[in-house]
């Protein structure tokens, strides 16, 4: 997520790493993975990406409430990121 970040940065000036939910965007990405490679225990690249504290033997799980955070999060860049482009170059 923080090369994505920086690529759409550096190519289109789209400062997605400016946004006040981006750690919170990026940490879904990063629990998705240890969810799917891990079952769902952090390992170091988790604990170093994300701000909050974790514990390497504490076990991560995706509730319905967090899943309710990852679809309203995703929605908002989904359309921050088609209104950029779109007004881009259109």
């Amino acid at each position: 997520m923080d090369k994505l970040g920086k690529y759409l940065s550096t190519k289109f000036k789209l400062n997605l790493n400016q946004r006040r939910d981006w750690d919170q965007f990026k940490e879904f990405f990063y629990r998705r993975r240890i969810i799917v490679h891990n079952y769902g225990y952090p390992d170091s690249i988790y604990i170093a990406k994300i701000k909050r504290k974790v514990h390497d033997d504490e076990w991560l799980e995706i509730d319905n409430t967090y899943l309710g955070k990852v679809f309203d999060i995703f929605e908002k860049y989904l359309n921050y990121i088609s209104r950029f482009f779109g007004k881009k170059y259109s």
